[in-house]
């Protein structure tokens, strides 16, 4: 589910307009947090959709946006702040590129690394 959304970015990213700077303005929330956030609200989203959503009497969309405005509350950024960096990212891919890359390779790092056998304790005789 969430290779689905993150191929789903980069498709963005790449068919979006280039730009021919990369320097981020005042108002955007600076490319590390904003992979951070990023991250969140796809760990969220795996999470809500796994565990909480399958209870048909949750109310997805309420459930979902008190999850988001913990994460921006935690991030110290606002829905408003995030939204408008987040246009500024999908309009700017030279820019949020690599961002995009390091998302991805977290997920397929955090994927691999659950695959892994964990060391078991040696028992002496």
């Amino acid at each position: 589910m969430m290779r689905s959304y993150l191929t789903i970015l980069i498709i963005i990213l790449t068919t979006a307009a280039c730009s021919n700077t990369d320097k981020i303005p005042a108002d955007v929330i600076p490319k590390q947090q904003m992979e951070t956030i990023l991250w969140q609200l796809l760990q969220t989203d795996e999470f809500l959709n796994s565990y909480v959503l399958k209870d048909s009497a949750t109310n997805a969309d309420k459930e979902r946006m008190q999850h988001y405005n913990e994460i921006m509350r935690l991030n110290r950024t606002t829905q408003q702040e995030f939204k408008k960096s987040y246009d500024y990212y999908m309009a700017h891919p030279s820019v949020s590129k690599a961002m995009f890359d390091s998302i991805s390779a977290r997920g397929n790092r955090q994927r691999t690394e659950g695959f892994k056998p964990k060391n078991k304790p040696v028992i002496a005789n």
